[in-house]
């Protein structure tokens, strides 16, 4: 569910249904439920990549939010 939110928060903001191309660059750090880690997406627009750092944390409810920043 978290990486289908996260798809279509990117999605919204880059304008299209095009292929997302995800690369881990920070692996989960922290302790059991407030863990936290950050991908970079790369969304390919008519050949015209944008991309976004995705930083991803647990809640500590067995669930996670994201924040999107634009590369």
């Amino acid at each position: 569910m978290l990486a289908q939110d996260a798809s279509l928060a990117v999605r919204k903001l880059a304008g299209g249904n095009k292929r997302v191309t995800k690369f881990v660059i920070q692996k989960p750090v922290g302790k059991p439920g407030k863990k936290a880690w950050r991908e970079l997406w790369i969304f390919d627009l008519e050949g015209k990549p944008q991309r976004f750092m995705m930083t991803f944390r647990e809640n500590g409810e067995g669930s996670a939010d994201f924040d999107i920043q634009r590369q």
